[in-house]
């Protein structure tokens, strides 16, 4: 194998292996700002993730009492 490839062989190992904790830091700020909106809001915003990460929007907020929502 040449030089360069040897290289990118070696980057995709790297990615594979950084990629589930990559995974978890990524949920664990998710968690970390909705938590931070709640409580900035002094519970007067609720939050809701989904279950499936698709579309971009990885968090939903509203005020309590109504129906308007913004996706973070």
């Amino acid at each position: 194998m040449s030089e360069p490839d040897a290289q990118a062989v070696e980057s995709e190992e790297d990615y594979r292996d950084k990629l589930p904790s990559a995974g978890r830091m990524a949920k664990a700020v998710e968690y970390l700002v909705a938590s931070a909106c709640i409580l900035a809001s002094r519970g007067e915003l609720n939050a809701a993730m989904s279950l499936v990460d698709g579309g971009g929007v990885d968090l939903v907020l509203n005020r309590r009492g109504s129906s308007a929502t913004l996706a973070v």
